[in-house]
Formats: structure tokens, C-alpha cells, sequence
């Protein structure tokens, strides 16, 4: 039977976190989590003991013409029962085409990642319906066990965690408690719409698979704990693997000539696992076999790129360079001919490139009295013919030269910023400054790069 002891065995692990956020819709499923869990806190306070702070986070999509009466009715509940609400106004521009049901999604995790702090817990109220929904969406996809394995009790979220203490409970079992309780609720009426995969799952396949099959939340539920654990054994396999190819999972690239000395499989399971401990979105079966077939076997000199994206996050990029296969997100655009004027004072940040920074340093970089009898200096990127002569060397030499020199992936060497001073170039960032420009013995600036591709 539901009831707040029956949620509290999973929530033992959290009863010391700073605060139990609660993603609160007013809904049936968060509001008989929000009564169970303030019925906790209750209990709890009688026998003296404590529970964190309880803070309701609704986030308000704007999408239905009573969104803000949803807001307002969450407020309300909130005051009723001493709770804390933070309501949130997220603007998902529901005229785009695309898929909605995603653009919601992605922009109310965001409101919940922002909201996280250290020690944090976000309460969300999915259940085992839930997980079944899930489970199919998943399965339709084309997804592989990683995919379609069970849905996380708890995972972590920004700098806290998400838990959900309704997944092993049903929708029916939830609906009883809520009506059995008096409980008052919001009826979306979009969650009767067909036209959203998910609604149609419920609406329309569900109810005909449960007359078939009346066990099935059980059975697929099994199924996709065992998806799980065969997620776990590959990403085992993968540890293994790259242990004895001697492969970093985590690092930028990994060598092609290394992967290749394994099954097809196994090079699969590889590169899915690398993406992962890169937080980079996975591919389809599709564009996973482009990489295997196009990108690694590519000549050296050849430019290959393969580009996906899961719709839940940044587009991701592979590509080729010599021996290595490289992954990342996918590089923004920028524009190439821009001329920006900096003072070295403050942080720059350039359009597509991502952020940088000049620090004050002795004997190293460039020499701080050029730069201040000038007043800073100047950014440019790669236009062609430029040339240069890295420290040390006897003579200039064109930059494409030194770029293939020094074996800058192809893809940065138009990215990587030019400093210049009265239209000299003097310095390429994170690889050379010039001869006649490093400070030796003198007070020096280093320009480092802080964020970006």
C-alpha cells in the first residue's frame, strides 16, 4: 500500500541532503508525491527528528492557455501545505516544428539543473507506467541496450542528484491514493492527445496490449532491468578493453590502428562507451556504421566528418586526423574574417570560438611592454598566406607549413586565433609566439584559452 513509509526505505540515502526539490507540475503523480512527502516530514518532525527543506519547482512551458492558472494553482497548494514554491516561465516556441514534447523536456531539466546546489535532491514523481512508456519510446528508436535500459531511480543532475521514489509504483495504484486521500489535481488536457508519441502509447497500443498480455508492465520492466545489466557488462568490457589497447575512454581521441585490432563489436562497444564518458550523444546504428566504414578507414589525408544529434543535446562531431579518431560537440560557426581590437584588461569572448584570457606573468609569453606601448592587440584568424617565425627558428615560414608541423587538427587551424601588433603577427594561441616577442627576461602575458571547441 502507498504511504510515506513505504517511500521512505529508498529515501533513507537522502535524508541528509540540503534540500528535497520536488518537480511539481500539479499533476496526480507530483501531487501524491508532494502529500507523501510533506506526510514524511510530519511523521519525522513528531518523533524529532529532521527531514530536508522541501521547495516545490514548477516550471511553466507556456503552452497552454492556462499555463499561468496551472501557476497560480501550484502557489496555492504550496501555501496550504508550508511549502516553498519557485515558479519558473520557460519560453519553448511552440510554433517551431520539431518535436515538443523534447523542447519541453529539455528546457525544464535545464530550470531543474540551474536550480541544483550542492546536496541537493530533485524529487521527480515518475512511475512504473512511466518506465514502461519509456521503455517503448526507446525501443522504437532503434535503441541498443544502453538505450533501453531501465529508467534510473537516481542518477546525478548539475551539481545535486534526481531521484524518483513512484518508479516501482503504478499509475493506478498512485490514481487510488490520490482520489482515496481527497487530493485536488491539474487534468493537462494535452495528456488526452494523440497527436504526442508518448499519449499515443498510452491511449491507443497500451490498453490493447494489457487486454493480451495483462502481466506485461511486469514482464517489460524485467526486460528492461536486463537491458540494464547488459549495458553494464558491455561497459565493462569496454574498461577491459581499452586497458589492454592502452585507450583513455575519457580522452579526445582514440587510435584507430588500436580499435582495429578488435571484432567489429567490440569496436562498436568501444567508441559507444568513449562518446558516454564524454557525455557526448550516442549514435544510431546507421551512424555508428558510418564511422566504422567511412571515417576510420578514410585515407589519412582525407577529411571525413560524421555528424548526429539525439534531439536531448549538442549535435556531436567525428572526425578523422592521422591514426585517431576524435569526437566532440559540434563546432559553431563563426565568422573567420573578423578583426577584434583587445586590451588584454578583461576577457574576450569571440562568437563560435569560445573564451579567453591574458594573464600577468615573468620570463614567459609575450612581452608585456609591446603590448602596452600599443594599448593591446590585435585577433585575427587564418585568411591565407600568412607567415611566421616561432621562436627559436632561423627563418618564417608559411602557417599552413607550421600548422601541418606542429599537427593541428585540420578543423582548428581556421579557429585558432592570430594575435597581431601594428599588423605583425606575434603570436598564434596555445602553440608559438614569434622570435623577437617572448619575454625573457622581462614581465610576460600569457594568452590561454577558457572555454570553447
Amino acid at each position: 500500500m502507498l504511504s510515506p513509509l513505504n517511500i521512505l526505505k529508498p529515501l533513507v540515502p537522502f535524508l541528509t541532503a540540503k534540500r528535497w526539490l520536488i518537480a511539481y507540475s500539479g499533476g496526480v503523480d507530483s501531487r501524491v508525491l508532494l502529500e507523501l512527502l510533506v506526510a514524511l516530514k510530519q511523521q519525522r518532525a513528531t518523533a524529532g527528528e529532521t527531514t530536508p527543506e522541501l521547495l516545490l519547482v514548477h516550471v511553466n512551458h507556456q503552452i497552454d492557455t492556462e499555463s499561468a492558472a496551472w501557476a497560480e494553482h501550484c502557489r496555492r497548494q504550496g501555501e496550504i501545505l508550508g511549502v516553498s514554491v519557485s515558479v519558473h516561465c520557460v519560453d519553448i516556441n511552440a510554433a517551431v516544428t520539431g518535436n515538443l514534447e523534447e523542447r519541453a523536456r529539455q528546457a525544464r531539466y535545464g530550470v531543474f539543473e540551474s536550480l541544483l546546489q550542492a546536496d541537493d535532491v530533485l524529487m521527480l514523481g515518475h512511475h512504473r507506467d512511466d518506465q514502461i512508456e519509456t521503455l517503448l519510446m526507446r525501443l522504437l528508436r532503434g535503441s541498443g541496450s544502453r538505450g533501453i535500459g531501465a529508467m534510473p531511480q537516481t542518477r546525478w543532475l548539475g551539481a545535486g542528484q534526481l531521484h524518483r521514489p513512484l518508479l516501482s509504483i503504478s499509475r493506478s495504484d498512485i490514481e487510488g491514493y490520490a482520489v482515496k486521500a481527497g487530493l485536488d489535481w491539474i487534468e493537462d488536457p494535452s495528456n488526452q492527445k494523440s497527436d504526442y508519441d508518448r499519449n499515443f502509447l498510452r491511449l491507443q497500443i497500451l490498453p490493447s496490449i494489457e487486454q493480451r498480455w495483462p502481466e506485461y508492465r511486469t514482464t517489460l520492466s524485467r526486460a528492461a532491468t536486463l537491458s540494464e545489466e547488459s549495458a553494464a557488462l558491455n561497459a565493462e568490457l569496454a574498461v577491459v578493453d581499452c586497458h589492454a589497447l592502452g585507450l583513455l575512454p575519457d580522452s579526445q581521441s582514440l587510435s584507430i590502428h588500436a580499435l582495429q585490432q578488435l571484432s567489429l563489436g567490440r569496436q562498436k562497444n568501444i567508441i559507444r562507451y568513449w562518446l558516454e564518458q564524454r557525455q557526448l550523444a550516442l549514435p544510431s546504428a546507421a551512424q555508428l556504421h558510418i564511422v566504422l566504414e567511412e571515417v576510420m578507414t578514410a585515407s589519412e589525408d582525407a577529411k571525413p566528418l560524421v555528424q548526429w544529434s539525439d534531439g536531448q543535446s549538442s549535435a556531436v562531431q567525428v572526425r578523422r586526423f592521422k591514426d585517431d579518431l576524435y569526437a566532440m560537440e559540434a563546432l559553431a560557426a563563426f565568422d573567420s574574417t573578423q578583426v577584434v581590437k583587445w586590451s588584454l584588461k578583461d576577457h574576450l569572448t569571440i562568437a563560435g570560438i569560445g573564451e579567453f584570457c591574458a594573464n600577468m606573468t615573468s620570463g614567459t609569453g609575450i612581452k608585456k611592454s609591446l603590448v602596452d606601448s600599443v594599448g593591446g592587440v590585435t585577433v585575427q584568424f587564418r585568411q591565407g598566406g600568412e607567415r611566421c617565425q616561432p621562436t627559436g627558428r632561423s627563418h618564417s615560414q608559411s602557417l599552413k607549413k607550421l600548422f601541418q608541423e606542429y599537427q593541428v587538427e585540420p578543423w582548428k587551424r581556421d579557429r585558432t586565433p592570430l594575435i597581431y601588433v601594428n599588423d605583425i603577427l606575434i603570436a598564434v594561441v596555445g602553440y608559438w609566439i614569434c622570435e623577437g616577442y617572448v619575454a625573457e627576461h622581462e614581465p610576460g602575458i600569457n594568452i590561454t584559452q577558457m572555454s570553447g571547441n
